[in-house]
């Protein structure tokens, strides 16, 4: 009787943990669209105290260009300035900061710039004052900071309205905390109704962790929103929506539903339950400690600058280790796996999406040129057919979206755009002749509504758990994990639906929508561009990892192997993501004001 009543208490906990849930994401992302919507209308300026004056033939000055993070000039009709002459190339020279000082550097080799009369080869540092000679155009750099403090323009002032209205926005979304709080007490509660009560350490084990890891990221929210002027709230409610509900569910996962062994003592299983709880919750405790120091290393130095030309080596060099030492421990056929003393597994490709990304946005910090694009091409080539050779097509299905995407935005080379996409294409129709892996998944993705066959059986039984829990699903520990393959890992959002409802599914890929939307806000007052090139990347692996796990369980993709960032199930990929996250806040965390050096 008493389990029944339990039982029927997690049915009834469903609605209001659906909706709590839902009305947490729905603030945050009504906040994050709004912010950016102002942001875009009143905030994308140029750099405030650094423009260029046009000089005419007779050396006077006619005219003054606003200067960007990255300003091009040139003959084409995209160039932030737009130059006519006989000699002017359609990307002739870029003017750009990076490292707290300001450079000029020529698009193409054939360009003609000259810097106080000096023809450059490759970057120039600019100073106060420098005259820049391009055919038949000079410019002069000007520096304005000190001239308008002397006359009373305070630069000061316009960075402290800044963070009077960054704290704003802030507290706006404050109202998204108390309705995750609620959520997570609800769903925390019911899971500690269903454990059995013997033996009742393992009870306490689960009470303390679950309690403990709330207290934690309230305190680090309050404190780091303290310490760092820019921490992004909005992200960091993101965080604990996703890694609370990934903690509790992993916790489900490994303690209900589970058969005793039949020759296994009480005491052995009880010993194993316990350890399996450890390895879950120990990657969440160790990657929400990380972030405080993460967000310190990144916000305040030039770690991530320094580590790119290590990146470019380490990228490969990791998928090679892993390619020789790896191993299939899940029977998928791909060797992503290295195993280590003590019974360990390590996954090293999660670790090269990190430096791929580094290297991504260091090659396109500015508009680099041509030359340098067809080094990244082959550089990135190589990569992509070393992830053919393991196989690794979640990988791929990642890091090529993401290229395009950086690429675009940070180059508006349209036309080229088209050509990677063509050549990713061609990069995927090789693989589905070559390897028998991704030709099994697609012909199950294909057959998905014709037949059941060992090749979508999976994602057939993930769209029949999501339709059996309908809006609100079934209640926590009411499912059966067993009743879909890998259901703690690839097939995580199935079984969440399947427990928590469609209406959670889709506050679950809102969230996901903010953290992008929260970096495109901080990519219009971050102003150089290796910060705003590795936000667009790592907010759009987030999206794109997401949105590949999503789609294979919902039968729009084929499956990938990859997993839902903070929820499913893997300690190499919740370190990663965890990494990203801090790389993510720190970079957002960069005051403008710190970006520039005396010139």
């Amino acid at each position: 009787m008493f389990t029944d009543l339990l039982d029927y208490l997690a049915y009834l906990g469903r609605y209001p943990a659906a909706i709590f849930f839902l009305a947490a994401a729905l603030i945050l992302f009504f906040r994050a669209a709004s912010s950016l919507r102002v942001r875009f209308q009143h905030q994308s300026t140029p750099v405030k105290g650094f423009f260029l004056i046009a000089s005419d033939e007779s050396g006077e000055r006619v005219q003054s260009f606003p200067l960007f993070h990255t300003s091009s000039l040139g003959r084409a009709l995209s160039s932030d300035i737009c130059l006519n002459g006989r000699y002017i190339l359609r990307h002739h020279a870029q003017i750009y900061l990076f490292n707290r000082r300001w450079y000029i550097s020529r698009v193409s080799a054939d360009a003609d710039v000259r810097v106080n009369g000096r023809k450059i080869a490759g970057k120039h540092l600019l100073k106060h004052e420098d005259r820049i000679l391009l055919p038949g155009c000079e410019f002069t750099f000007i520096d304005e900071r000190s001239s308008a403090e002397e006359i009373g323009v305070d630069f000061e002032a316009t960075w402290t309205r800044e963070q009077e209205l960054f704290d704003e926005d802030a507290r706006g979304s404050r109202g998204a905390w108390f309705c995750f709080s609620f959520f997570y007490f609800l769903i925390y509660a019911q899971l500690l109704l269903l454990l059995p009560g013997e033996p009742a350490s393992l009870k306490m084990m689960v009470a303390s962790f679950g309690g403990s890891y709330y207290i934690l990221l309230f305190l680090f929210g309050q404190i780091w929103s303290r310490l760092f002027d820019h921490f992004d709230l909005h992200i960091y409610y993101v965080l604990a929506l996703l890694s609370g509900l990934g903690l509790i569910f992993q916790m489900r996962l490994s303690l209900l539903n589970r058969t005793k062994p039949v020759d296994w003592s009480m005491d052995r299983w009880l010993r194993f339950l316990q350890s399996d709880l450890i390895k879950v919750v120990i990657f969440y405790f160790v990657g929400l400690a990380l972030l405080p120091l993460l967000i310190s290393l990144i916000s305040r130095t030039h770690f991530l600058e320094k580590m790119a030309p290590l990146c470019v080596v380490l990228t490969p060099a990791l998928y090679l280790v892993t390619r020789f030492l790896g191993s299939d421990t899940a029977g998928t056929g791909a060797r992503l796996w290295l195993i280590l003393p003590g019974g360990f597994s390590l996954q090293l490709t999660e670790f090269a999406k990190i430096s791929y990304l580094i290297v991504l946005a260091w090659f396109f910090m500015i508009r680099p040129p041509l030359r340098h694009q067809w080094l990244f091409a082959l550089w990135a080539g190589i990569n992509f057919m070393l992830m053919l050779w393991m196989p690794d097509l979640g990988s791929m299905m990642l890091l090529l979206p993401v290229t395009l995407l950086v690429f675009t935005v940070m180059t508006s080379e349209y036309i080229k755009t088209a050509i990677i996409l063509s050549g990713g294409i061609g990069i995927f129709a090789l693989a589905y002749r070559i390897l028998p892996y991704v030709r099994s998944r697609i012909h199950g993705w294909l057959t998905l509504w014709t037949e059941v066959n060992a090749q979508n059986d999976q994602i057939i039984r993930g769209l029949q758990a999501m339709a059996q829990g309908g809006l609100f699903g079934l209640g926590l520990g009411r499912a059966e994990p067993r009743a879909i393959p890998l259901a703690s890992s690839d097939m995580i959002f199935s079984f969440l639906c399947e427990e928590l409802g469609l209406l959670s599914g889709i506050a679950l890929v809102m969230a996901f929508v903010v953290i992008w939307l929260r970096a495109a806000y901080a990519v219009t007052r971050i102003r150089d561009g290796f910060s705003c090139g590795l936000i667009l990347a790592v907010s759009s692996a987030f999206f794109v990892e997401a949105a590949v796990v999503i789609g294979g369980c919902s039968g729009l993709i084929p499956l990938t192997g990859a997993t839902l960032p903070f929820i499913s199930r893997g300690g190499s990929s919740m370190m990663s993501k965890w990494i990203l996250a801090g790389i993510l806040l720190g970079l957002g965390n960069r005051r403008e004001e710190e970006r520039y050096k005396s010139q």
